[in-house]
């Protein structure tokens, strides 16, 4: 755990060691384990730290002066995120000590931080008060709360929901996921050229309501997508086979999609005929008339 001057290890039976600072008064602060199976710490004073299990220190500069890295975590990517809460932005490194800072749109503030259970790094934001959300590219999205909360602690829970602690309010929250969102329908039926079509395309998970459009292709002509219904209809006037895509997106934040194929083969008409004689039956040399009815 970190100290004023350094960091100390405890066992599970109570032994302490310390390890003074590479640097003075560094004032270290968050720590979390690597993926290297060092120790990842952050340094007030403008500095990230690596400790091994053995007590060996490296430091890593931040490029910007003022900073203040607070707490730190292990991202999907293998590589660790941290919080700047004074220079109000989302710094990451690898295990080879490169860095890279992502500045947060609104003085969020960012406190503590957290790798989330869809593999991107969510973190609490101290003022304007809300929760932030990184991705391992670098895209950030902040989602405002209660302007009377304090959003603290974050962590990802066994539900495989986001749970934040309030202080102000004496609460705890929960910030649920959405199912992955996916396409129902596997196929769709043929029909013949000049007649009336009608399909529905339908979805499941996700947040709704849906939106529906085409990704790839295009229908047959005639045949129109409601892109709110997911309804496929119209009066076909071409016949050939017709390729296309249809993609979904839910209303979940950020949306989620989904796509499927489907081949519609529209063919030409089918023209029944019925031949009928008058009289019948009829006489040698009598005069018959046929009418063909269609």
């Amino acid at each position: 755990f970190p100290g004023s001057l350094g960091s100390k290890r405890i066992t599970t039976s109570g032994v302490v060691t310390s390890y003074p600072a590479a640097s003075f008064a560094s004032i270290p602060f968050g720590i979390t384990t690597g993926p290297d199976g060092a120790l990842w710490f952050t340094e007030e004073l403008d500095k990230i730290g690596r400790i091994t299990t053995s007590g060996a220190i490296t430091e890593y500069s931040l490029p910007t002066a003022g900073s203040h890295p607070w707490y730190i975590t292990k991202g999907s990517d293998g590589a660790l995120w941290f919080t700047e809460y004074s220079g109000n932005k989302i710094g990451r490194i690898t295990t080879s000590g490169v860095i890279t800072e992502y500045p947060i749109p609104s003085n969020g503030n960012p406190v503590r931080i957290t790798s989330g259970p869809d593999g991107a790094l969510w973190f609490t934001e101290g003022n304007p008060t809300g929760i932030g959300r990184i991705t391992t590219s670098g895209v950030i999205t902040e989602y405002p709360i209660d302007p009377f909360g304090t959003p603290e602690g974050i962590t990802t829970g066994p539900d495989g929901a986001l749970w934040v602690t309030d202080s102000f309010r004496s609460a705890i929250g929960r910030v649920a996921f959405a199912s992955a969102v996916g396409i129902t329908t596997t196929s769709l039926p043929s029909g013949p050229v000049g007649t009336s079509y009608s399909a529905t395309l339908a979805a499941q998970g996700g947040t709704t309501p849906f939106t529906w459009s085409l990704s790839v292709g295009a229908l047959p002509g005639g045949l129109t997508l409601n892109p709110s219904t997911g309804a496929i209809s119209g009066t076909s006037n071409t016949a050939g086979t017709f390729s296309f895509t249809a993609k979904v997106t839910d209303s979940s934040i950020p949306p989620q999609t989904a796509t499927q194929a489907y081949t519609i083969a529209i063919g030409q008409a089918t023209i029944s005929t019925t031949l009928v004689a008058s009289p019948n039956p009829a006489t040698f040399g009598q005069t018959v008339i046929l009418t063909v009815n269609v």
